[in-house]
């Protein structure tokens, strides 16, 4: 049957077979692992898809691609935009662009059906077939977090009350009164001394 990539229009053939692909074994992605990953896109039979399938058929994608990388399209905007307009003549950096983000999640998997959305990038600690956490537990995690710090142990001393977060930070409060400005006057007060003339 041989290795095949359905992909979902003709510029996005032009773009991995004029561009995308020599780039992986002479360009950009050349010193890209896995080491020989340019070579597995040799015999990869590029067809845009009849039906809404999209993705390798028989073939394992050998790394993720960003065909979006500023790195990348900068340089070669001219090289892109030259082979999209070969196939579509209204083509422009702007539709170019277009199609390398769609032709990215296919690549990556994320795109197999061109009537579905694409799946969320795994990043971090989301592994392929987990779930994501919806924002509703998202939010009872933060808020139990949160509250867990704002928990204190209180010492009371002569007024000074020492606090000690389950953070490790250690608070120390001071009880404050409300002074007058004039409770400095009320308090006992002299005559001037008076000397005597001679």
């Amino acid at each position: 049957m041989g290795k095949k990539l359905f992909v979902s229009s003709h510029v996005q053939v032009a773009l991995l077979k004029n561009v995308l692909i020599p780039e992986m074994s002479t360009g950009f992605w050349k010193d890209h692992r896995p080491a020989d990953h340019a070579a597995q896109w040799a015999d990869v039979e590029i067809i845009v898809s009849a039906d809404s399938k999209l993705g390798a058929v028989d073939f394992t994608v050998p790394r993720l691609y960003n065909f979006v990388n500023p790195d990348f399209i900068k340089p070669n905007e001219d090289k892109l935009v030259t082979a999209a307009q070969a196939v579509k003549p209204s083509s422009n950096f702007r539709s170019v662009k277009k199609e390398l983000i769609e032709l990215s999640r296919i690549v990556g998997g994320r795109l197999t059906n061109a009537n579905e959305n694409p799946t969320k990038a795994n990043r971090g600690n989301n592994k392929n077939g987990t779930v994501q956490e919806p924002v509703s537990k998202a939010k009872t995690a933060v808020k139990k977090a949160t509250t867990a710090v704002k928990k204190t142990v209180a010492k009371k001393d002569a007024g000074i009350v020492t606090e000690k977060t389950s953070s490790g930070a250690t608070v120390r409060r001071v009880a404050v009164t409300r002074a007058s400005p004039f409770d400095a006057l009320t308090g006992p007060q002299t005559e001037p001394e008076v000397q005597p003339e001679e």
